[in-house]
């Protein structure tokens, strides 16, 4: 994946007497000079990473077994945040990663199919194509560059919009003095909507945090979201 004006590689090799090491290696995209190796990386990426991509301050990995990415700091491999993928037909692990800057949405291939994952690891969409052995992703402002290892090919891809709904359901409301914040029902997300208190038109709206909110508050100049999802991992949310 490209960062910061460098390209970062995953590799995998056999380390005699010490199993199997694993790095990231930074190199210089003009002549390919290493910059630095990363051989010290975050517990969770314990198997070979297949997938490797990178949002503008993260690296973003993910691996041949287990249904999830990890972000890393670029500088030295820490640990930043987990996330799970759920409501998937294979949860095996992926063959390649890659993230949309303008949705925050992350796209991992395996064999011939593309999942789409928002950025809290709900799956808002799955495709397939007529490739398979799908090894390499990534996205060039909105379009998706595929590279299969059947016929050795880099292949553009359309992708699919997922199915956005909004209804009038009220789900619950707020207000800082001046606006009424509104909760309504909608998929993938439910979507809160800013009014005027006076005719009620709307001046704003904009995503809530997931898709099963129940109540908004304001509290110190900001708006806060309840929300109450199952994820298969940790559960109800909030626990």
């Amino acid at each position: 994946t490209y960062l910061n004006n460098f390209l970062y590689v995953s590799a995998s090799e056999e380390n005699p007497g010490q199993g199997i090491l694993r790095t990231i290696t930074k190199i210089s995209p003009q002549n390919g000079a290493v910059d630095a190796t990363i051989s010290t990386l975050p517990q969770d990426l314990n198997q070979d990473i297949t997938g490797l991509a990178s949002n503008s301050t993260s690296l973003i990995g993910t691996q041949n077994q287990g249904a999830f990415a990890v972000f890393m700091n670029p500088t030295n491999g820490n640990f930043q945040k987990r996330v799970d993928f759920y409501d998937i037909s294979h949860p095996d692990g992926f063959d390649s990663l890659a993230y949309h800057i303008s949705s925050r949405g992350l796209f991992a291939t395996k064999g011939g199919n593309v999942y789409r994952f928002a950025d809290d690891g709900r799956r808002l969409g799955e495709f397939g194509t007529a490739l398979d052995m799908l090894k390499g992703s990534v996205f060039v402002g909105d379009v998706l560059y595929l590279a299969e290892g059947q016929g050795n090919t880099i292949r553009v891809a359309a992708i699919p919009v997922p199915p956005s709904t909004v209804t009038t359901a009220p789900k619950g409301m707020a207000t800082d003095g001046t606006y009424l914040y509104l909760a309504v029902d909608g998929t993938p997300k439910d979507k809160i909507l800013v009014l005027s208190t006076n005719p009620g038109a709307i001046v704003n709206s904009y995503d809530a945090p997931g898709d099963n909110t129940d109540g908004l508050a304001w509290h110190d100049a900001k708006l806060y979201a309840v929300t109450n999802e199952f994820h298969p991992t940790r559960g109800q949310q909030p626990p």
